[in-house]
Order: C-alpha cells, then sequence, then structure tokens
C-alpha cells in the first residue's frame, strides 16, 4: 500500500511539474509575441527607413542560423576553415548586389541621380563579376581532405541566400515602392493564421495533415484559413482610414516605372501618383460573378485567401529541414519561439507572393 501511495504522488507530482512547465512555456512565448507585436509597430511609427533596416537585420540573423546548422566546430579547428566568415561574407556581397543596387540605389539616386548615371550600364558586369569571384575563392577555399564537410557548408550557403535575398528583395521593395500597409497586412495576416491554426488544432484537431509536421492538423488548418479571410475582409475597415500607407515614399515615385530613370524628387509627379492610385485602390468597384466589391476589400480577400493556402507551407518546409537535421529550433534567439527563422518562416514564404500581386494586380494603375 505504501509504495502504491508513493507511485501514485510521484505521479501526481510529475503531472503537475509538466503542467506548470507547460504553463511557462507559454507565458515565456506570449510575452515575447508582445515584444515582438510593439517592436513592429516602433519600427512601423519610425517609417520606411527603420523598416529596411530591421528587414536587413531580421534577414542576416535568418542567414546566420542557417548557416550554423552546417557548421562544425572541431572540423574547422582541425583544417584551419573560417566557414562562418566566409558564408557571411557571401550574405553582404548578394545583399549588397541585389537589395541596394536594385532596390534602395533608385531612392538614393532622386537626391543624387549621378549615382544611377554611374551604375546603371555596368549593373550586368557587376552581377558577373560579383558571382565569378565567389565561384574563385569557394574554389580556392576547398581542402582535398575535407570535401564532403565544405560542399555540405555550399550547399547550405545557397539555401540560406535564396531563401533571405529574395524575401528581402520583395519586402523591401514593397515597403520602398508598393506603399507600407502591404506590408502590414502580411504582418498581420500571417500571424492571424499561425495563431487561429494553432487554437483551432488543440481544440478541435484529430486528423493529421502532414507528416512533416505531426502536430500540424487538418482541422487547424481549416480553421485558420477562414479566420484568415474574415481578418482580410475586415482590415479595409481600419485601412481606409489612411490610405497614404498604400502609395510608394514620395521620394521613390519618379522610379516607379523605370527603376534607373534619371530625376530629383518630384512633388507634383508624387502628388498625381498618389492621388491616382488612391482612386483605383480605394474607390474602383470589381464586379465578380455579379458581386460588386471596391477594390481594396476585392485585393485583402484574394491576398488572404492564398496566405491561408499557401503560407503555412513556409512551416511545413521548416520543419521538415529540422526533421532531417534532428533538431528542435533554428536557434534560441527569441525565447519561447526559438530562432528567427522559426518565427519568420511563413513571412519569408509569403511576401514573395505579395510583392509579384501588387506589382501585377494593383500597381498596373501607376
Amino acid at each position: 500500500m505504501g509504495s502504491s501511495k508513493k507511485k501514485a504522488q510521484r505521479s501526481n507530482r510529475h503531472k503537475n511539474d509538466k503542467r506548470q512547465s507547460a504553463w511557462k512555456k507559454f507565458l515565456v512565448r506570449a510575452l515575447s509575441g508582445v515584444i515582438m507585436a510593439v517592436l513592429v509597430i516602433v519600427f512601423v511609427l519610425c517609417g520606411e527607413n527603420a523598416l529596411v533596416i530591421g528587414e536587413i537585420f531580421c534577414m542576416r540573423m535568418v542567414f546566420y542560423e542557417i548557416l550554423s546548422l552546417s557548421i562544425n566546430q572541431d572540423k574547422e579547428k582541425t583544417y584551419g576553415l573560417h566557414s562562418q566568415r566566409f558564408g557571411m561574407g557571401i550574405f553582404w556581397v548578394f545583399l549588397t548586389r541585389f537589395i541596394f543596387l536594385d532596390e534602395i540605389s533608385p531612392y538614393i539616386s532622386s537626391l543624387y541621380p549621378i549615382i544611377n548615371d554611374f551604375f546603371k550600364p555596368i549593373l550586368p558586369f557587376v552581377t558577373a563579376c560579383i558571382v565569378l569571384m565567389v565561384i574563385v575563392f569557394y574554389i580556392l577555399s576547398l581542402n582535398s581532405s575535407c570535401l564532403p564537410y565544405q560542399f555540405k557548408i555550399g550547399a547550405f550557403i545557397v539555401t540560406g541566400l535564396l531563401i533571405t535575398i529574395s524575401a528581402a528583395k520583395a519586402s523591401i521593395h514593397t515597403v520602398l515602392f508598393q506603399g507600407l500597409g502591404w506590408l502590414l497586412l502580411r504582418i498581420i495576416l500571417v500571424s492571424v493564421n499561425d495563431v487561429g491554426a494553432y487554437l483551432c488544432g488543440v481544440t478541435l484537431g484529430k486528423h493529421s495533415l502532414i507528416k512533416l509536421s505531426p502536430k500540424k492538423t487538418w482541422e487547424g488548418y481549416l480553421g485558420a484559413i477562414i479566420l484568415t479571410v474574415a481578418c482580410g475582409i475586415a482590415l479595409p475597415i481600419v485601412f481606409k482610414n489612411w490610405p497614404s500607407m498604400f502609395a510608394p515614399r514620395m521620394d521613390v515615385l519618379p522610379f516607379i516605372k523605370n527603376p534607373f530613370s534619371r530625376g530629383t524628387i518630384m512633388s507634383e509627379v508624387s502628388d498625381v501618383a498618389i492621388e491616382t492610385k488612391n482612386i483605383i485602390l480605394f474607390d474602383e468597384k470589381i464586379t465578380v460573378f455579379g458581386h460588386v466589391f471596391d477594390a481594396l476589400t476585392f485585393h485583402f480577400g484574394v491576398i488572404a485567401i492564398m496566405i491561408s493556402i499557401i503560407g503555412p507551407f513556409g512551416g511545413f518546409f521548416a520543419s521538415g529541414l529540422k526533421r532531417a537535421l534532428k533538431i528542435k529550433d533554428f536557434g534560441e534567439s527569441i525565447p519561447g519561439h526559438g530562432g528567427f527563422t522559426d518565427r519568420l518562416d511563413c513571412q519569408m514564404y509569403t511576401t514573395i507572393f505579395i510583392s509579384a500581386y501588387v506589382n501585377c494586380f494593383v500597381n498596373t494603375g501607376l
């Protein structure tokens, strides 16, 4: 009898400890989420320049986390390698080429046109030189004693560049050339989808959705779609009060049609462009199957549907990669969430879609 009582006490103590641990993790995760939300608001209030810097910092952290997965410190010391420095150097080189020269340079050129006059003719040559230089340096760094390890690092570098540079390019292009509102829309919808999938999965989940992420359920996935679409349709009520958030920066508007055209800040062109864009986005009506929608509600609804359907697959890819590498999280930078990659996987995946959608179906009136 005494033995059974002790076992029962140990079992109850274990359950209580497990429950307390779960609550502690939840509180830490919730607190981190609140802090991240506050930081996003602060960056938004600080304007586009702060958001560009924040985006570059986040992508730098994501690339660092992906690269770190391939680094073996023992092999680095044994063979005298500096793979992390080499990889981060490549990241900054590609960031300079595809972010600074493509996205930020047109904005700077509105103040200093000579920059465009210099870079425009030689940009293809600069790109070719950068790629060839990276290949040459990589080949020169190869050591015959650890070729499999170095090629593994090379694969992680290419994967990291593909993910981070494409996401950063699309996001910064959205902020500078399409309007801050589209960035906020993406952040809100992806966050609602993530939280909705979690809540619906915990409360209703019974049927597994995908083997890569066993905790994901059909109930969570479909519930998140409903919540995300509802949020997307409701958001225009709020955003209609800030039409300027869906117009490009005043000082980059002269470069919308031709990013390398010469010019300075032209207030008249900017005012006309913003007025035209706001008329199209806020006053135009779109008829679909006999139903009439205002343009903003229609575009928000379409984006919400696509994000809710394809957005989770960014998380599935990250889950599959973590299972393949037998790790729980990509890092420990964000308490309760893991690393930047764990938190931004779906954001990076959807930002390319939103940028392409706005370019093709919204900005056509400019």
